[in-house]
Parts: C-alpha cells; sequence; structure tokens
C-alpha cells in the first residue's frame, strides 16, 4: 500500500495514476503534475481551479489548484488525463501590481508590504510566516517604494526581500515564508561510499562545475554613478556608490561590473556584490542525488534551505551542501523517485564568502583556489 495519499477539495481522492511535484529556492512557487486514472474526461471528478492537496504519512507535501487540463489519446481508447497546477502563490506570480499597492513611503517593512499586496489583490487565506532568525520581514527599511504601471506583483515583493537578502517562497500548506537558506540543519546524510554497502542510501548522482559565469572580482554600482552629458550642478550631487567582492574560484583577469538603479549606499552595493558572487557560486556547482527518500531520519521531509550532510567517494563531494531544489516523483508502478539539487554551504547565505566558516568540503579538488584579483 502506498504511503502518499491525495486530497480533491478536501476529500479523499484515489482517482489517479501518478503525480509529481517540485521546489526550487530561485522559484517563488512549486508546480504539481497528476495523471488520472480516468480514461474519459467527463467521468473526472477533476477540474481546473480545483485545490489538490499531497500527503505523504499524513505530513502534507504541497497544495496546489489546477491550471491546466490536457487530454491525450486515440482511437484505442488509451486516453491519458494529465492535470498540472501551481500552489496558492501563483496567483501573486501572474498578477499585476494593483494601484493601492503601488506607492509607499518612509518606514517599510516586507510583511506589511506584502499584507498591502495581498489586500489590494483581494487574496484571502494566505499566511505570511517569518522564519528568519532576526524576523526580518518586520525590519523597517527606509525608503520609497513606488511600482511602475504594469509592475509585477510578485517581482515588487521579491525586489524588496532581496534588501533584506530574504527569499519569499511557498510552503507545504500554500502560506508564503520569508527565510533564509541555511538556518535548518537536516538530521540526514547523503552516502555514494565505494564500500558502502548497507550504507549508501544513494542510487545515482551527477556533478556539474561551470566557471564560465564566475568572476574573480564583482563591482556593483549604484543608480545615477555612471553618467555623460550631465551639467556642472548635477555632477555636483552624482556620486559613485559602489561595492565590490572577490572570488577565489575564478582567474585574477575575469572582472564584472553590475549596474543597479535600487543601489542607494555604499552598504547596500558591498551586500549586493556579495550576493551576486554567491549567487554564482550556487549556478556553477550543481550536484543532484537520485533517491528514493523524501523523509529525515525523525521522518520529517525535506525542506528547501536546510543544510545536509554528503559523502560522495566516487564525485569527490563532502561536506554540508544546501537543498536549493527537489522534484518528487511518483507512480503506483514504480514508487518514489526523488532527485535533490544542492549547492555549496555558501551559496544561497548572505555571509562574506572571506569569514564563512563552512565551506563544501571537498570543492577544492575540483576547483584550484586562485589569487586575489587586482583592482580595477
Amino acid at each position: 500500500m502506498s504511503n502518499w495519499t491525495i486530497k480533491l477539495n478536501g476529500k479523499q481522492f484515489d482517482r489517479w495514476k501518478s503525480f509529481s511535484f517540485s521546489r526550487a529556492i530561485k522559484d517563488n512557487v512549486g508546480k504539481f503534475n497528476l495523471v488520472s486514472s480516468d480514461k474519459n474526461p467527463k467521468d473526472s471528478p477533476l477540474a481546473g481551479n480545483d485545490k489538490i492537496e499531497i500527503f505523504y504519512k499524513e505530513q502534507k507535501c504541497f497544495t496546489g489548484f489546477v491550471d491546466t487540463v490536457a487530454v491525450k489519446g486515440g482511437r484505442d481508447g488509451g486516453s491519458i488525463i494529465q492535470f498540472d497546477g501551481r500552489d496558492p502563490l501563483c496567483d501573486v506570480v501572474d498578477s499585476s501590481l494593483p494601484d493601492k499597492a503601488k506607492s509607499k513611503k518612509g518606514g517599510l517593512t516586507l510583511v506589511a508590504t506584502i499584507e498591502a499586496v495581498f489586500k489590494a489583490l483581494g487574496i484571502d487565506g494566505i499566511k505570511i510566516i517569518d522564519k528568519t532568525k532576526d524576523k526580518l520581514g518586520n525590519k523597517t527599511v527606509k525608503l520609497q517604494k513606488t511600482g511602475d504601471s504594469g509592475t509585477n506583483a510578485m517581482d515588487y515583493l521579491a525586489e524588496l526581500a532581496a534588501s533584506l537578502q530574504v527569499w519569499l517562497i511557498s510552503d507545504e500548506d500554500g502560506n508564503l515564508n520569508i527565510f533564509r537558506a541555511g538556518d535548518v540543519a537536516a538530521n540526514m546524510e547523503f552516502y555514494y561510499l565505494l564500500n558502502g554497502k548497507g550504507k549508501n542510501n544513494i542510487l545515482d548522482a551527477s556533478l556539474e562545475i561551470d566557471l564560465s559565469q564566475v568572476f574573480a572580482k564583482i563591482k556593483v554600482r549604484g543608480k545615477g554613478s555612471i553618467a555623460f552629458d550631465v551639467s556642472p550642478k548635477d555632477a555636483a550631487d552624482l556620486v559613485d556608490i559602489n561595492g565590490e567582492h572577490f572570488d577565489d574560484w575564478a582567474r585574477p583577469a575575469r572582472y564584472l561590473e553590475v549596474k543597479s538603479d535600487d543601489i542607494k549606499t555604499k552598504a547596500q552595493a558591498q551586500q549586493r556584490a556579495k550576493d551576486e558572487v554567491n549567487s554564482r557560486r550556487a549556478k556553477a556547482f550543481v550536484y543532484r542525488v537520485e533517491t528514493n527518500i523524501f523523509t529525515d531520519k525523525d521522518g520529517k521531509i525535506f525542506s528547501l534551505g536546510q543544510t545536509m550532510q554528503i559523502n560522495d567517494e566516487a564525485r569527490q563531494v563532502s561536506g554540508k551542501h544546501i537543498i536549493g531544489e527537489f522534484a518528487v516523483n511518483f507512480d503506483r508502478e514504480s514508487g518514489t523517485q526523488t532527485s535533490i539539487t544542492f549547492a555549496p554551504s555558501e551559496a544561497y547565505q548572505i555571509v562574506d564568502i572571506d569569514q564563512r566558516q563552512e565551506k563544501a568540503g571537498q570543492t577544492k579538488k575540483h576547483i584550484k583556489k586562485q589569487a586575489k584579483a587586482k583592482a580595477k
């Protein structure tokens, strides 16, 4: 008997053959897919806009609404009805920012801004949960925030979240979480040992390293710091607001300059430069695990942003890594298949790389450290 159950609009639903769901830190919403066991659409109780909840051993893993319905098949009667959808936050991701929420002045908090956007859109039932240790969602940010015509609602919120160095993502219940990756460690280790019979829990794995978008020095410049054809009066008001950070994964000659209209202070520019280095490291180092496990030793389902110990002798990857994304597939015939993508422990954390304590243990075997870049 399967450990997985599905509810349709709050009631038990068993007329399905397979399903999948996925989440990623870089995305604000998760996705799901369900293949019905019904052969004819008119016989299926499931339709667009219906609410689907996926459970594993009574633990809720996903909440979402059906976006699309696809019917495939021919005269032989082998029809397949497929339902795809996303979690409730998709309404914010798809919608434009309403006029009532476009302009905010003075002391802003992320939570209050999210609440204002939700109210303007008429969204009800999505809770805002601040999981950061310092409750950064209620930290006041003194700035004027204005959304232009056609501004996307989620992009508007994500920009404010980025200024606090936090992430916004839906959770298993469809609520909006404010969190920092790496704050929570999962009670789990993944092993792929050359002589690990009886201990190995990795079925297969892959490692990809791409340094083409990694730079030894990244400089971030604020709005108005690069200007031409300005009057002497205007020039007197212009300040070169910039911050920089270094990455010893790249060869010293590699330099990147980023201009951002959102940068207003030296501290913001400096932090953005650090974030840019971390983000590019996350994309450069991709370690993916294939397993049939989706719970830790305590029986709790895995969550985005958790740190997990890895020991893979075949690919020389070890140390603490962060869950950056995962995809779970279940078929009544083949069982559970889980794909988890990990990044180095510092990749999604807002930390100074020069001061971090935990590194991806054996990453150095794949990447030769470089000398500090020359000033530019």
